[in-house]
């Protein structure tokens, strides 16, 4: 019985978690899901999403709680996926799907890179994430 009490404690210490709060701006209500990748590795970005969440653009900025994320070191592409592909389709001269990326980096597409849009998450604070989505 003992033994049972330590393995319950010892799975509720865990990893060090922290929280997000995430704050999306310049989106175009009902015109398609805004998509949420977040990323925790440079190996990963861009291909496989450690978390991945739709949100409805029901108001003018969207704010969404991220618990329990690991300490560690994150990027976030987010898009609004106007014809639910699940894909970000790029057009030429703004004629794609608004995207953005955490520390509202103003990058290109072709050019972000995971260490460009990098932030940390420790469990000492809350971390704050404010997103403007553009063409």
């Amino acid at each position: 019985m003992l033994f049972v009490a330590a393995l319950i404690l010892m799975a509720n210490i865990g990893v060090a978690q922290g929280m997000l709060e995430l704050k999306v701006t310049n989106y175009e209500e009902g015109n398609g899901k805004i998509i949420v990748d977040i990323y925790n590795s440079e190996d990963s970005f861009l291909k496989h999403p450690y978390k991945y969440f739709k949100l409805d653009p029901i108001n003018k900025t969207l704010t969404y709680e991220i618990d329990n994320l690991p300490n560690g070191t994150y990027a976030i592409k987010i898009y609004q996926d106007e014809n639910n592909d699940r894909i970000l389709n790029t057009g030429s001269f703004g004629s794609g799907e608004l995207y953005g990326f955490s520390n509202n980096e103003d990058t290109d597409l072709k050019r972000v890179k995971f260490g460009d849009i990098k932030f940390e998450i420790n469990s000492d604070q809350k971390s704050e994430q404010i997103i403007s989505l553009s063409k």
